[in-house]
């Protein structure tokens, strides 16, 4: 009796970073682009309302992905 063991012939999941990986906005707020290679489906979230990514998800793609970071101008006395 013969047996046999296949692997998954899909590939294991990557995310490379391009370019900045620590972005630091300004009180006055600004935007940055973040661009990326994956592998897989992917999604963004944030857990603050002043800070927006955009888009929120995409599509797997070896090439190059771009989301925006969107940080609204800081109006507080407090760091964030």
């Amino acid at each position: 009796m013969a047996s046999a063991v296949f692997n998954s012939c899909q590939k294991a999941p990557f995310l490379t970073i391009n370019g900045k990986k620590n972005i630091v906005f300004k009180d006055i707020g600004g935007t940055e682009t973040v661009t990326f290679i994956c592998n897989r489906e992917w999604t963004t979230t944030s857990t603050e309302s002043w800070l927006k990514i955009s888009p929120s998800k995409g599509e797997a793609n070896e090439d190059a992905n771009m989301v925006s970071i969107i940080c609204d101008q800081n109006t507080t006395y407090d760091p964030r």
